[in-house]
């Protein structure tokens, strides 16, 4: 793929994952009815952190965008952790626990990173921005 559609992608993702990172911060307690207080104050702190994750993430993606020749390790990270998130999401479709779409939405960032993942290996780093 090209360096301009390879930039689109990681601005696109870093956007999805900014806002869904910040609502799920921000907004988390404004979703959940008030049952069991100790409860429901301990699944809102996961679902703050799991914000906090995915704001980092987003950021993490604007960083490969704007620094796209020194991104290549960092893109591999972006891609476990994409890898990561899917298999989730896959795992709780086979138990029953979520439905297919689950399971597809979430393996589009993986994909879209493996693709860009693949014209990365294509090229050589820039010289200047090895360590040693």
């Amino acid at each position: 793929m090209s360096k301009k559609v390879n930039l689109t992608i990681y601005v696109l993702v870093g956007l999805a994952f900014l806002a869904l990172g910040g609502l799920a911060f921000f907004f988390a307690g404004d979703q959940n009815p008030v049952q069991d207080g100790e409860a429901i104050l301990e699944v809102n702190h996961i679902i703050r952190e799991a914000g906090a994750a995915h704001i980092f993430v987003g950021l993490s993606c604007f960083w490969c965008a704007f620094n796209f020749k020194k991104s290549r390790g960092f893109h591999y990270v972006l891609l476990f952790f994409f890898g990561l998130l899917s298999i989730q999401h896959w795992m709780d479709y086979m138990h029953d626990l979520r439905p297919l779409s689950s399971g597809l939405v979430n393996s589009i960032p993986f994909f879209l990173f493996l693709l860009i993942g693949r014209g990365k290996r294509k090229t050589k780093p820039d010289e200047s921005t090895q360590p040693f």
